[in-house]
């Protein structure tokens, strides 16, 4: 779940995790636009099947913003 942006396709998000083969990322998600009068939160589901995370030296998931135009606010995450 992550916080709305106030400009369409210019914010968005991949995640780089460690899979079976070496470190991959997932597809690019732009974010979407919150109305201008009241915050809003959106929540994504990005399906990892290849997903190896053995928790030992490094790390298994980042968040990667790339370009984005504008912070990315991550509201909560779910395993």
């Amino acid at each position: 779940t992550v916080a709305g942006v106030t400009r369409k396709e210019r914010t968005g998000f991949s995640l780089l995790y460690d899979a079976v083969g070496g470190m991959k990322y997932s597809p690019w998600q732009w974010i979407d636009t919150a109305p201008p009068d009241a915050p809003a939160a959106f929540t994504y589901t990005v399906r990892l099947d290849d997903a190896l995370f053995a928790d030992s030296e490094g790390f298994d998931l980042r968040l990667e913003i790339g370009g984005s135009l504008e912070e990315v606010t991550l509201l909560d995450a779910v395993r």
